[in-house]
């Protein structure tokens, strides 16, 4: 929040830029106010890429799918529990999002980083965790972790045999993404001289092969588009937090 708001304060010359992810969406659902507004502090240049999470549960638990799981915690609501990242992670929204799909009612647990929070639920003290793909996979493939679906609305490469949680909740998604973005107020011409330079970036075969071996993937967005799918995030995360009653710490 201190770096975006000095981002927002900054000449819109074009030489002070915004790298931004889902928290970006999850800031204002959170806090009752921001020192800058979300909506028209910055322009926006492009979105650079996206990553799933992978919704995993200790070996123990006695599931091997998502339908299973969510079954196994409508048998028994409020006996299952679910580490974080911390309160506002995304581990934690993509977790309650889940479970607010799902109808289920699983306990959240809070830890100080999502590899605190791996380690327990690796230890067998909690029984479910959603990291991203790149913390997750060395230890889904050495089966101290139980993969049951990714966070993506189709299998991700690196665990193809994973299905998506969209195939068992249909309308589920919930991604990291990257994005850059601009002061308010920088002129057209150089967001679009940034969005093209970023754009023959993304097209690199080198930057492609570098997101897929860390379970991301790049995208390609115009500035307007770019603009739409960041009102379409505030939205649905806001929506996620005043439904489970999130609120930061």
């Amino acid at each position: 929040m201190i770096g975006t708001e000095l981002a927002a304060k900054s000449p819109s010359d074009g030489y002070t830029l915004l790298l931004i992810s889902v928290a970006y969406a999850f800031a204002p659902a959170l806090r009752k106010t921001l020192p800058y507004d979300p909506a028209s502090a910055f322009t926006p240049i492009t979105i650079i890429g996206r990553g799933p999470s992978a919704l995993t549960v200790h070996p123990s638990v006695p599931v091997s799918s998502v339908a299973e799981l969510i079954a196994l915690a409508k048998a028994k609501p409020g006996t299952l529990n679910y580490a974080s990242a911390g309160v506002g992670s995304f581990q934690h929204l993509s977790a309650a999002l889940f479970m607010s799909q799902a109808g289920i009612n699983v306990v959240h647990v809070p830890y100080k980083g999502g590899g605190p929070a791996m380690a327990d639920v690796m230890g067998g003290q909690a029984q479910i965790v959603m990291p991203s793909l790149i913390q997750v996979v060395p230890h889904i493939r050495s089966g101290r972790l139980k993969a049951l679906g990714t966070s993506g609305t189709k299998r991700n490469p690196l665990l193809p045999d994973v299905p998506a949680i969209a195939e068992t909740l249909p309308g589920y998604e919930s991604q990291n993404w990257w994005g850059l973005l601009a002061p308010a107020g920088t002129p057209q011409p150089v967001i679009e001289r940034l969005y093209g330079a970023v754009s023959e970036l993304l097209q690199s075969g080198e930057t492609a092969r570098r997101m897929e071996s860390e379970g991301a993937e790049t995208v390609r967005m115009t500035p307007p588009d770019f603009g739409r799918f960041i009102a379409a995030e505030l939205a649905k995360w806001g929506k996620v937090a005043r439904d489970v009653g999130i609120q930061a710490e």
